[in-house]
């Protein structure tokens, strides 16, 4: 809408000029997933976070399992192993 910025590899989208009302970024080039009500990007945060605390809740009980029952040295020598 407005131009690059950063030449051949854009980083950017130029700021708009003078009394443009415009935004720089050109909404209807920009992929569904802009976090705005009605699209599902919220959802797929909030999924990854749920995920994200369901495996660390799983890995801190099965090593604490491991812990125990094998010993530190054990434990840690066979998840560099692995």
């Amino acid at each position: 809408r407005f131009g690059k910025v950063g030449g051949d590899t854009p980083t950017d989208c130029r700021e708009p000029t003078g009394n443009s009302t415009l935004s720089k970024y050109n909404g209807e080039v920009l992929p569904p997933c802009v976090c705005t009500p009605g699209t599902g990007c919220s959802e797929t945060v909030l999924y990854s976070s749920i995920g994200s605390v369901a495996v660390a809740i799983f890995v801190r009980v099965a090593l604490g399992t491991l812990l125990e029952r094998y010993g530190p040295v054990n434990v840690q020598c066979g998840l560099m192993i692995f």
